[in-house]
This record gives C-alpha cells, structure tokens and sequence, in this order.
C-alpha cells in the first residue's frame, strides 16, 4: 500500500508540473501580445459563410455586428437547412436594414450523413461568389468587432499559413454557476491554442483559402462527419499548411446556460473530440480524468488514514499530495486568468475583481471535464441543436 500511494503521489506531481508549464506558456504568449493590422490593400475578396438555427432572440443583433465589416470586398452567406426556419425572418431584416451589403440567404436542405452545420457551410460556400479567394466560417451565436474579418483574414497572405482561427468568451452572468463553470471549462482551450503543437482552428470563426478547401477536399469530408473545426485542422495539417491563431479574433458570447445545459453541450465538445481529435481528447482525458481521481483519491484517503490509524507519514503524504492537486488548480486558475484578460481587453471584456470567480469554480471545472471524458467513452451518440446523431468513425456518422 505504501509504494502504491508514494507511486500516485509522485504521478500527481508530475501532472501539476506539466500543468504549470502549459499556464506558464500562457503567461509568455499574452505577454508578447499586441494588436496588429492590416492596410486595405491586402485583403482579398472574401465571403463569410454564417450557417444558422433558429432565433432565441439575438441573432439579428449578432448578424448586424458581423455584416458592419471595415472590408473592401466582401459578401455575407446566411445558411439554413430549411426555408421555414425562424432566422430566416431574421435575415429578411437584416437584408432590409443593409441594403448596400452584399447578403445572400441560402437553403441547403437536410442531410442525413453529416451534421447540418457541415452541410449548411458546404451550400454555403458552393453558393458564394467565385472571386473570393477566401471563405470565413462564423457561428450565429456572438458578436464581432469592425474589423473581425480583416484580422482573421490577415495571416492568409503567408503561403505556409493554410487556415486562422480566432476563439470565444463566454461572458458570463456572474451570477450564474452554470455560466461561470462554462466560462471556466471552455477557456482551458487557450492553452492549446497557443501552442502550434496542439492548435486547432476553431468553428465559429475560421478562414481559409478557396484553393485550400477545395486542395484537401474539405467539401467531401465535412458531408461524411459531424465535426467541422476538427475535420479542417486535420487536412489543413496533411497539406503541409500551418493554423495561426489570431488572438485579437475574440467572439464574444453571452448565452444563458443552465447546469443541464452545460453538461449537454461539454458532453458533446468532448464526444466530438474523443474522434475527431484523438490526440487532444488523450491529454486531457489523462489530465482531468488521472488526476482528479488521484488527487481527490489521495486527498480524502490520506484523512481517512490518519482519522483511523493516525498520525503515520504514509497518511501524510497521501494527504499532502492531494492537497498539492486540489491547491495547483486553483493557482494553475489564478496564473490563467491574467493573460486571458490581456486578450480580452482589446475586445472590450475586464475580468476586473470577477476573475476571482473563475479561479473559484476551477476545480469544479476539472472535475467536470473529467466525467465528460468518461462519458465520451460510453456513447456515440450527441444531441445537437434537437438533432440525434449517430458517430460510427470519424469518416461516418449518420442521422438517428
């Protein structure tokens, strides 16, 4: 029992250190931070595709905020999957409102072999103008500054960069748990973002160039899966091409969420990963799901033992080395938070004396993305905007 407990110890501290270096890494990056920009001239014609569900009440005001672009060329491509759908009404509006912006509205139709946001962004992209050289994806649920698009676009005029990502803030009500720990949860992402290594690009605000798309076949794979972010790092990647993450391409979010919620939707993040980015999903399955169970495991062990048998060294190191684990995330937290609130400054988000909030709900956090692995393990199913799908390999899924 000794050496099993002196093993776990020794395995929980290899884990906060390679923890501390991830947020130390963090730290460096937000430190070297600044904004740049680009001059007219350099953009290319570019069509940003906006694929689209439903209406909770926002999304005329989110579109309103991503079709105000400070860009020489460009045209907007709003998708549903069918004509009835509620945003349509939204993009009549819209159309109305802008009628100097080039706005297209587009029905794809409902697929039964890849998810509807693959499929909508496929019509959408078939349908924009041919003279964009490149395609932005956007999602429908945040709100962009004037010159978003531009900045994401940027990167693109170096030929070794094959697609740029940008990432979002959910902008909690700080009252709410629920949005806090999803706050919390989804800005572990920066840490991979950051790193080339384990970069990836982003769904709801991507870009990359027509020749790139079309080169890595991107059409044909996003019509036989699920994820689509995912999917486009991979072959974006195969071609040889690197992903630049564009910090100043921050989409701000301000949904409510409930717990029920929350677990749906992070549940289906890392179901989503487990196939579409297995290297990933590993990491932070050993991190989250290891840990957590160590350190938790040593933690409450280490009181029971010296509770019943007292005060042996055995029961204090136990005790200690799951102290260190609960204690590290909410340090690995506190590090976090200054360098994620030096990029979001530029977007208008001060995390202020709120940060405190997200270092609190840190380990609920951890303890969430754990049993989200696990339960990533147990099913294939996800449940997506009232839609059952159905993973059977990453090339195949299909409606259930």
């Amino acid at each position: 029992m000794t050496v099993v407990i002196t093993l776990a110890a020794v395995l929980v501290v290899l884990l906060v250190i390679a923890s501390c270096s991830a947020v130390v890494h963090l730290r460096h990056y937000a430190g070297s931070f600044a904004v740049t920009s680009r001059d007219h001239a350099e953009l290319p014609p570019t069509s940003v595709v906006i694929p689209c569900k439903g209406d909770d009440g926002t999304l005329f005001d989110n579109l309103t905020s991503v079709v105000d672009q400070d860009h020489p060329d460009i045209e907007f491509v709003l998708v549903t999957a069918t004509a009835d759908d509620l945003a349509q009404e939204a993009f009549r509006r819209l159309i109305a409102a802008h009628p100097e912006k080039r706005i297209k509205s587009v029905v794809a139709g409902i697929p039964q072999h890849c998810s509807q946001q693959n499929n909508n962004q496929v019509a959408g992209i078939a349908a924009s103008d041919p003279r964009s050289h490149v395609i932005v994806i956007m999602d429908s649920d945040g709100q962009a500054d004037m010159r978003f698009v531009a900045k994401l676009v940027a990167p693109l005029t170096d030929p070794k960069v094959g697609a740029t990502t940008g990432y979002r803030w959910y902008d909690p009500r700080w009252h709410s748990l629920a949005d806090v720990l999803r706050t919390a949860w989804n800005a572990g992402g920066y840490v991979f973002l950051i790193n080339p290594q384990t970069r990836f690009v982003w769904g709801g605000a991507m870009a990359f160039r027509r020749t790139t798309y079309q080169q890595a076949g991107i059409a044909q794979v996003w019509s036989n899966a699920l994820s689509d972010d995912h999917t486009l790092s991979h072959w974006v990647k195969k071609q040889g091409l690197e992903l630049a993450f564009v910090p100043e391409c921050i989409v701000i979010s301000r949904q409510p969420d409930t717990m029920n919620s929350v677990i749906h939707w992070t549940n289906r993040q890392t179901l989503v990963t487990r196939f579409y980015n297995p290297a990933f999903w590993i990491t932070a399955a050993i991190f989250h799901v290891l840990g957590n169970v160590l350190g938790w495991g040593l933690l409450l062990g280490g009181l029971l033992h010296l509770l019943i048998r007292g005060s042996e060294v055995i029961g204090w190191v136990a005790l200690a080395a799951g102290a260190v684990w609960v204690a590290h995330l909410w340090v690995y937290a506190l590090l976090m938070v200054g360098p994620l609130n030096r990029l979001l400054v530029p977007r208008g988000v001060e995390l202020g004396s709120r940060r405190w909030l997200l270092v609190l709900v840190a380990p609920l956090a951890s303890l969430l993305q754990g049993l989200n692995s696990i339960n990533s393990c147990l099913t294939r199913r996800i449940r997506w905007a009232g839609i059952t799908y159905q993973i059977d390999s990453p090339q195949r899924m299909h409606v259930v």
